[in-house]
């Protein structure tokens, strides 16, 4: 992108992103940093920060669009206006992509030059933390059956691990297995950020883990905190062939994870009916509403 304030965002900007999200304290999963080492090389990044505030500029194919302003609510209107000037540079068009309806708000109360509309594909999923631990509840059910079943049958050959830097490697070659089965370019995109996120396990917010069913790797979870009360799980992949692994691993993570975390966010179904599905079938406690703005040029 040809633009004298922005520079590329690189693996290297981990802590200072970090740094910024803590001041916005959104709970929207793309406002994530391992949600953006996941997706970096799909979603093109640009930053530009000062003191108060960071702007992130996401260029998708031919779309360009603005994060929300990365900062506390008092910077929050300034860091809107730096974010038309920097799309005026750009003789485009300002797009503002994943705001919030609080803050969609705070734009409307004094600016009427840009128009939100809700975009139900992004929506974030989120559910009760306790309940994903225990699966309990009669909407649980089929999930809590599901369940059982695993562990009845692979009781005595599977084994869960807490994923770290000693361990992340063995995922890999389930991530190969996965990765030769498929044909959808988001998820092919998606293999490639776990690599990232694995190459980088050591610096980045994370916590993880992995069922091995005869000490083979056949499932692994990764999360990372949101919010003071949010966590969000980033990846989860499990063997659809086995029945109950998929509530296995989040199970057994739960059990050592996220245990000051009321809520979990789950991401988007990015429209995909498949995912829709999945993401119901678990009956989240509510979604969190996204907006697409667009303002003048």
């Amino acid at each position: 992108m040809d633009h004298d304030w922005l520079r590329p965002v690189t693996v290297d900007d981990i802590e200072l992103i970090e740094f910024y999200i803590a001041k916005a304290k959104y709970e929207e999963s793309n406002h994530n940093v391992v949600n953006m080492v996941l997706w970096l090389d799909f979603f093109k990044l640009y930053q530009w920060h000062n003191d108060d505030i960071m702007i992130i500029i996401c260029e998708f194919k031919d779309i360009t669009y603005a994060y929300m302003p990365l900062c506390s609510k008092e910077h929050f209107i300034e860091g809107v206006s730096i974010i038309k000037k920097i799309f005026r540079d750009l003789d485009k068009r300002p797009v503002f992509n994943c705001y919030l309806k609080e803050y969609v708000e705070m734009i409307q109360h004094i600016d009427d030059d840009i128009e939100f509309s809700r975009y139900n594909d992004i929506d974030d999923y989120v559910y009760e933390t306790e309940k994903l631990r225990t699966f309990s509840g009669k909407r649980l059910q089929k999930k809590r059956n599901n369940l059982n079943v695993f562990y009845r049958e692979y009781l005595d050959v599977y084994k869960y691990e807490t994923l770290t830097v000693d361990n992340v490697e063995d995922c890999r070659d389930y991530l190969d297995d996965w990765r030769d089965n498929l044909c959808d370019e988001f998820l092919s995109h998606e293999a490639v950020g776990i690599e990232r996120v694995f190459n980088n396990w050591h610096r980045l917010p994370v916590s993880g883990g992995l069922i091995r069913i005869n000490n083979c790797v056949r499932a692994f979870i990764v999360g990372s905190s949101l919010s003071d009360r949010m966590g969000q799980i980033n990846i989860e992949k499990a063997d659809e062939s086995i029945r109950g692994l998929y509530q296995a691993i989040l199970k057994e993570y739960l059990q050592e994870n996220m245990l000051n975390k009321n809520y979990l966010n789950r991401e988007d179904d990015m429209g995909k009916e498949n995912l829709r599905q999945a993401k119901r079938s678990y009956h989240p406690s509510f979604m969190i509403e996204k907006h697409i703005g667009k303002g003048k040029i």
